[in-house]
């Protein structure tokens, strides 16, 4: 998206939207000045946005790709009221949901404490004590 063709308004709109998703909330005493703020370009308001977001990348970047495929599609009534659209977008939270459980799952396998270094050394060593006790049969 180039922003030097879109509206200044339009890009307002985007970043408040996407700055509602990392859960960004400006200070109290620019709460009333900041959408204005943003469309301007002023200085007051971009500059802790920018402290924000710099302080935070880690968090920030995992929050902006979770939100890529959580942040439910918003469907105009008339729209969703056809039969099908309707089995569409159930089968699409279907699927939210298991990305979801996938997520955790995956947070969880490396949040665990083992590494792939770990489980190939633990995996030789079987294999030697296997060899071994073969010999030992024989």
């Amino acid at each position: 998206m180039d922003i030097r063709e879109e509206e200044a308004e339009q890009t307002a709109i985007r970043l408040l939207g996407m700055l509602r998703i990392l859960k960004y909330k400006p200070p109290d005493h620019l709460s009333e000045i900041f959408r204005q703020g943003l469309v301007e370009g002023d200085k007051q308001v971009i500059y802790p946005v920018l402290e924000w977001i710099l302080q935070r990348i880690p968090d920030l970047k995992k929050r902006a790709y979770l939100a890529k495929y959580l942040v439910k599609l918003d469907i105009p009534p008339e729209i969703s009221a056809d039969q099908d659209v309707a089995e569409i977008y159930e089968q699409y939270e279907d699927l939210i949901h298991q990305f979801k459980s996938v997520h955790k799952e995956n947070e969880t396998i490396k949040n665990s404490g083992y590494s792939t270094s770990e489980l190939r050394k633990d995996i030789e060593e079987m294999e030697n004590e296997k060899e071994i006790v073969q010999k030992r049969i024989e």
